[in-house]
């Protein structure tokens, strides 16, 4: 009945949908929010309503890609406005690497800012997932996160994001790189973070 309502056009929100407890999103709603995702037509707030429950689908729910995923991620606009499936790439472990590694090549290059931090985000996310599995896109990753003025991330809170994908990934936390002004008790400060954010990663797949 749900799936139905979902993939019904005329439906244009659902704002009382699972009323915040994201975590008894069913997986065979995968379909029908993923149809709506990619519908030009979806309206704005749908939109962002579907892509959050995508986030927290059961973790293996897309270990498969679908052609209208695949569609989906082949289309900087669509996923710009709906990044969740960019980051459940994580499903597919060691194979939805080459993927990650082209759409952050891709996403690097858009500007503004805004345009490509819902993705870049993503991506984020996904490599913190795989951790180890994601070892190859490590140098890639490194490169960007390591240029002046790195597209990668503005902001501390993105840029801390950034260390512990790498961190999860295989760079040691000791190399990490920190701003040469910054104290001994920011760059505590940030590891702390980081730790954090791993932990969370472990128990999350938000």
């Amino acid at each position: 009945m749900l799936g139905k309502l979902i993939a019904d056009t005329r439906v244009k929100d659902l704002p009382d949908l699972y009323g915040g407890y994201t975590n008894l999103v069913r997986a065979e709603l995968r379909g029908p929010i993923v149809a709506r995702l990619i519908n030009p037509a979806t309206v704005p707030q749908l939109r962002h309503r579907l892509n959050t429950l995508v986030q927290f689908m059961p973790p293996g729910t897309f270990a498969v890609p679908t052609p209208d995923e695949m569609a989906l991620r082949n289309n900087p606009l669509l996923r710009s406005e709906a990044p969740a499936p960019i980051q459940r790439l994580a499903d597919q472990g060691k194979e939805s690497v080459p993927e990650l590694v082209r759409i952050l090549e891709d996403e690097v290059q858009v500007e503004p800012w805004p345009k490509r931090q819902g993705v870049l985000a993503a991506v984020r996310r996904a490599f913190v997932r795989l951790g180890p599995d994601a070892a190859s896109a490590l140098p890639l990753v490194i490169e960007l996160f390591d240029e002046r003025n790195s597209p990668l991330a503005i902001g501390s809170g993105e840029t801390d994001g950034w260390r512990a994908a790498m961190v999860s990934m295989g760079r040691p936390i000791e190399v990490v790189p920190f701003p040469p002004n910054f104290t001994a008790a920011q760059i505590a400060s940030s590891r702390a973070e980081i730790s954090r954010i791993l932990r969370w990663s472990r128990d999350h797949f938000d």
